[in-house]
C-alpha cells in the first residue's frame, strides 16, 4: 500500500486536491491582495495616505 506524502508533514491531514480553476482564482486573489498591500503600505510617489495617519 502506497501513500502520498505531499501535504502530510508531521501528522498533518492531507490537503484535498484543488482543481485548476479554484487554484487560479486563489492565486489571482492572492496577487491582488499583495498588490493592494504594496500600494497602500509602500506609499508610492504621487499617492498620499491620508486615511491612516498612524501608519
Amino acid at each position: 500500500m502506497t501513500t502520498r506524502t505531499i501535504g502530510n508533514v508531521r501528522g498533518m491531514p492531507e490537503l484535498p486536491d484543488i482543481d485548476e480553476a479554484t487554484r487560479g482564482i486563489l492565486l489571482y486573489l492572492l496577487l491582488a491582495l499583495l498588490a493592494l498591500a504594496i500600494f497602500v503600505f509602500g506609499n508610492p510617489d504621487g499617492f498620499v495616505v491620508t486615511d491612516f495617519p498612524a501608519l
